[in-house]
């Protein structure tokens, strides 16, 4: 995959469309996503597990959350909902 080339075409798409050319380009690869649950991660979550519902997300404990995005990443995990 020439990331530059798929960097270009991507400029333009909407964030769903963006998603489906990463995907398209690499179908054989195992996907997962990972996440601090900021804001900006929980909506690309969102749109992945709309995609792949059991994609399996990994917590990237920074070490500077507030206790509030530790319950709640402890309340999806515990309810298996879909972020």
């Amino acid at each position: 995959m020439d990331v530059d080339q798929l960097a270009l075409q991507l400029q333009n798409l909407t964030a769903e469309q963006a998603l489906e050319a990463v995907l398209a380009a690499n179908p054989s690869t195992r996907i997962c996503i990972t996440s601090s649950f900021q804001a900006e991660d929980m909506i690309v979550t969102a749109l992945l597990k709309k995609r792949i519902p059991d994609v399996p997300v990994l917590f990237l404990d920074t070490g500077y959350h507030f206790a509030p995005t530790y319950q709640y990443r402890d309340q999806m995990t515990r309810s298996g909902r879909s972020i």
